[in-house]
């Protein structure tokens, strides 16, 4: 989900989990903030992956097929 990388706690969210955060906000249809708050991250954080969403910055990790 996230790794902190420094002494200095910053923290890199995988595009998975930004993508289900987005896609949580359009499926409950609520607001950037409502979606923090049951995240558990930064409102302005949420804005900014819903921004680059749209943009089409992100691109979801291929799933792997499972092997038995």
């Amino acid at each position: 989900m996230a790794k902190i990388h420094s002494k200095e706690r910053v923290i890199e969210y995988a595009v998975d989990f930004k993508i289900k955060v987005v896609e949580l906000n359009e499926r409950l249809d609520a607001d950037a903030i409502q979606i923090a708050e049951i995240s558990g991250l930064h409102p302005v954080m949420v804005y900014c992956w819903l921004q680059e969403y749209r943009e089409g910055k992100f691109v979801a990790t291929p799933k792997r097929p499972i092997r038995s």
